[in-house]
């Protein structure tokens, strides 16, 4: 009889196979030996309690990516959800309005412009006191007084309610609006959260947290939290039925038709245009035929009129006479804040001021009418300085003591300081040398780093 085990002279591939499963459970038989070292290493507490610990940040490892994954669908579920607008349609997707972690919020400074490339996202601080997160291949300009325009693309704005806002939500003063202008259109909120899109021919507007009015010259819809709005539902409404779009815009002028507020419209349009084709001289003709006329039209004329002779003509007095007609004509117009403002603006800059002191009873009457304002910094500012170059140093210092660095643009801290240490200078005051010495060390290479530094030096001389 042969000593050959079962299927060793197989041939047939599933009868080797076989023999050798055979073969390989042979070595898993029980072990007295293996056993107890199985024993030994558990009963090991040092060598369990690294077993532990090693299996307990595997478990640490695999429960953070979950929880990443878990963060990121939310994200995307509720980005994609479609918000409900206030005439019945659905919201785009705000792609833009992704939070923006990797940006750093920088100042987005008057007169500067913000440009994305494709898939570059920015976070900007505006001057005014709004956030701005950039999405890709947007332009973003801010004008002379801080407001920014949207020129194409998407931003997210984030404006803070003021103090004034917070404590009275039913108040409306016009200091604690801010402004976006978006093709002819202009966003006026008082504290919200929303996006704006522009594309093509198109702007869309949503409202993520609080109120937001859209004005095309006259008051077009005001719109809340959840709701959306859009220029091509407007136009479709106002193709299919003009006088039935015109019952949406409930700022027409006393005993205006529907009509006579389109022919308004179409006027307004032909103005901007007429001022984007640098043709200042035709837009402002336009914009005297509509000031001529009343209701909200007619008063965003006469302030645009200002802004004409201010930016595009460069005559300064002719500019604060047409915004001193529009305050004496709307004492209390959605714009009064913003006359009041570029009057001040165009009197402290200009080359040939009309007069010193009407700059100053213009900017302490800015203070007193809006003391919460988000531009009391800056007006303060200006008072200080103003002061300080009529030898009032006493009055001065109240003043730049009254600019907080953190809502005053970094121009007007840095002239703050500067002007506090020079006054104290001035008056011989025994903190000069301080005060000098910190404007040197927060502004190293300051507007007036130099200045600061002959006085000190001059201060330090026996």
């Amino acid at each position: 009889m042969s000593d050959l085990r079962w299927l060793d002279d197989a041939e047939d591939p599933a009868q080797i196979a076989l023999r050798q499963g055979l073969d390989e459970s042979e070595r898993f038989a029980h072990s007295e030996l293996m056993q107890r070292r199985v024993w030994a290493r558990v009963s090991d507490p040092a060598r369990t309690h690294r077993a532990t610990r090693r299996a307990f940040a595997r478990g640490a490892l695999v429960a953070t990516f979950a929880t990443v994954v878990a963060v990121i669908v939310v994200q995307r579920f509720q980005l994609g959800a479609p918000v409900g607008s206030r005439d019945g349609t659905r919201s785009v997707a705000t792609s833009a309005a992704a939070p923006v972690v990797e940006a750093l919020a920088v100042a987005a400074p008057a007169g500067s412009v913000v440009e994305t490339g494709a898939g570059e996202r920015m976070v900007r601080v505006l001057p005014r006191g709004g956030r701005a997160e950039i999405a890709p291949r947007t332009l973003v300009a801010v004008d002379a007084q801080g407001r920014p325009e949207l020129r194409h693309g998407e931003v997210r704005f984030s404006v803070a309610p003021s103090a004034t806002q917070e404590s009275n939500p039913g108040s409306n003063g016009d200091a604690q609006r801010f402004f976006v202008r978006v093709a002819s259109y202009r966003v006026v909120v008082a504290g919200a959260r929303f996006v704006v899109k522009a594309q093509a021919q198109s702007v869309t507007i949503a409202v993520e947290d609080g109120e937001a009015e859209i004005w095309n010259g006259s008051h077009v819809v005001r719109i809340g939290s959840g709701e959306t709005w859009s220029s091509d539902a407007v136009e479709h409404e106002a193709r299919r039925s003009p006088r039935a779009a015109q019952g949406k815009a409930p700022a027409l002028a006393p005993g205006a038709t529907a009509e006579d507020n389109q022919q308004d419209r179409e006027d307004l349009a032909a103005a901007r245009a007429a001022r984007a084709a640098a043709d200042p001289r035709r837009a402002l003709a336009i914009y005297e035929q509509l000031a001529s006329r009343s209701g909200p039209a007619a008063e965003n004329a006469l302030y645009e009129i200002g802004g004409i002779y201010h930016d595009q003509l460069k005559q300064p007095a002719k500019a604060v006479a047409a915004w001193d007609r529009y305050r004496s004509r709307y004492p209390n117009g959605l714009l009064r804040a913003e006359a009041d403002l570029s009057v001040i603006d165009t009197l402290e800059t200009s080359q040939n001021p009309v007069d010193g002191s009407r700059t100053l009873s213009e900017a302490l009457a800015f203070l007193k009418r809006y003391p919460h304002s988000e531009r009391r910094a800056e007006v303060a500012r200006v008072v200080g300085d103003l002061y300080r170059g009529r030898d009032n140093c006493h009055a001065a210092l109240d003043f730049y003591r009254a600019v907080p660095s953190s809502k005053a643009s970094a121009d007007d801290a840095d002239d703050a300081s500067f002007g506090q240490a020079a006054c104290l200078y001035a008056l011989r005051d025994d903190g000069a040398s301080s005060a000098l010495r910190g404007y040197l060390a927060q502004n190293p290479r300051g507007r007036h780093a130099r200045d600061a530094a002959r006085l000190l030096g001059d201060k330090a001389a026996p």
